[in-house]
């Protein structure tokens, strides 16, 4: 493996990132009032940025795996870390998709981990770049320190790492896009070359992949992605509000459009609410009292009524237009209740609530640790007899089906072999989704045979 095939450009934030691309797509007028905010990190990204280290440092040490790392210290931009065994076992998934890569290629393969890739190049562009997770390149007879010939070029694949839970989906994905041009980018291959966009997510699902072509991702997404690049920069581009790219922009809270579509859902649902500015406290209510009704309360002349409609009262295109907004109505309640414990833990006051202290999960000491916990146990007696067995407080049982799957060792067969014989795969309860979502209609007489199972569920899907 060689770990210096591609090229080093500008570092930094870019103004056009590869993962905040999507976004942009979906709500150009985000550009510009992101840039306003710093750009800080939660304590999920500063985890998988550690784990994003321990894979590039085997990767450029062409280590198969990170066992040898146990117990050990590392240090990224985040800062210095130690690695424990459950970071290992989700960097093994990357390290063994990447050499089952290799050794099955009839062809030298040219790894990079880490890859400053230059997608903006392409169009004369200096604002849109990014770093690559693991770059992989199949080349026909070349030699190790020589000049790549475009010609040569067997197969392209680009992976990128996902250390959480929320499941991405590569297909048509933006950032990978991204990457993939980068690639195209350094390398100029035929437009036949087949290219594919690999997202490796121990925690979700494993490998997931996407194939297209260099042609493609030349003739059809890059001219997309210069259109989201000028849109995004046109003075009056607007914003809009949804799932997927509100969800991790930096100016959701103070987003007015965001808030109006909020308000437009609660308004469909409780009837035509006005928004109110000029807000008055209303009289205390007493809580403690059965008998005492809850009067509408009234701002400006406008009633505002006190409880939400009754859901059997309303007619099916009410209850379209507020479940297509439900999802960023629970957005925007969960920000509210972020920020107001925020106030809160900084001095404020919310008036009406307190902070408490609820009691956390109960669990076994981790710095005890399970064999010294185990052997206490094993030592209490009751009568000169022994309390516990071993067999009373060890359980062996398998691991989930996801990391058995997970695991890149693992063959097309073999894994077909586990979800058929091994894997119990019940009907789930009805949903409702969008149309534009995967999945098979049930017809009202299919619901008539299974009428014992109820609706219970709406979800948007949601990419990264």
């Amino acid at each position: 493996m060689n770990a210096g095939a591609m090229k080093e450009v500008a570092t930094g934030h870019a103004p056009f990132s590869p993962s905040g691309f999507k976004r942009k797509a979906l709500c150009p007028g985000s550009h510009s009032v992101e840039r306003t905010y710093p750009n800080t990190s939660s304590e999920a990204a500063i985890d998988g940025t550690h784990t994003h280290k321990l894979v590039e440092v085997c990767l450029i040490h062409n280590k198969k795996n990170a066992n040898e790392y146990l117990g050990t210290r590392l240090i990224d931009e985040e800062g210095e870390f130690e690695i424990k065994a459950d970071r290992i076992e989700r960097a093994n998934v990357a390290l063994t998709y990447v050499n089952n890569q290799v050794t099955a290629s009839a062809y030298p393969v040219l790894v990079q981990a880490e890859g400053k890739l230059d997608p903006g190049s392409l169009i004369f562009r200096d604002d849109w770049y990014g770093t690559g997770d693991i770059g992989m390149v199949c080349v026909k007879d070349h030699e190790e320190g020589t000049v790549i010939d475009p010609a040569n070029i067997q197969w392209i694949n680009v992976a990128d790492y996902k250390d959480g839970a929320q499941p991405v989906d590569p297909f048509e994905n933006y950032q990978g896009i991204s990457y993939m041009l980068g690639v195209i980018a350094i390398f100029n291959p035929p437009f036949a070359t087949p290219i594919r966009f690999t997202i490796i997510q121990p925690k979700a699902g494993g490998i997931k992949e996407w194939d297209t072509t260099v042609g493609e991702l030349m003739t059809v997404w890059l001219p997309k992605c210069e259109q989201v690049i000028v849109d995004s920069l046109d003075p009056n581009a607007i914003r809009v509000a949804g799932v997927e790219q509100c969800h991790y922009c930096l100016h959701k809270k103070k987003c007015i459009e965001r808030q109006a579509t909020a308000i437009h859902g609660i308004n469909e649902a409780m009837g035509d609410i006005a928004v109110v500015t000029d807000i008055q406290v209303a009289p205390a209510i007493d809580f403690t009292s059965d008998t005492q009704a809850l009067a509408p309360v009234v701002q400006n002349g406008i009633v505002i009524p006190n409880t939400l409609p009754v859901i059997g009262d309303m007619d099916d295109d009410t209850i379209s237009s507020v479940m297509l907004i439900a999802p960023i109505i629970r957005g925007w309640l969960k920000d509210l209740d972020e920020e107001a414990l925020h106030r809160v833990k900084e001095g404020g006051r919310i008036p009406l609530f307190k902070l408490v202290q609820k009691n956390g999960r109960r669990s076994w000491q981790p710095e005890v640790g399970d064999a010294a916990i185990m052997k206490a146990l094993l030592a209490m007696t009751a009568n000169k007899e022994r309390i516990f067995k071993k067999a009373d407080i060890v359980e062996e049982k398998l691991i989930s089906f996801a990391k058995v799957l997970g695991n890149a060792n693992l063959s097309a067969n073999q894994k077909q072999r586990i979800e058929k014989e091994f894997i119990k795969k019940p009907q789930g309860q009805k949903a409702l989704v969008l149309e534009t979502e995967k999945g098979v209609d049930i017809s009202p007489a299919a619901l008539l045979e299974n009428a014992d199972m109820p609706v219970v569920e709406m979800h948007n899907s949601t990419d990264a």
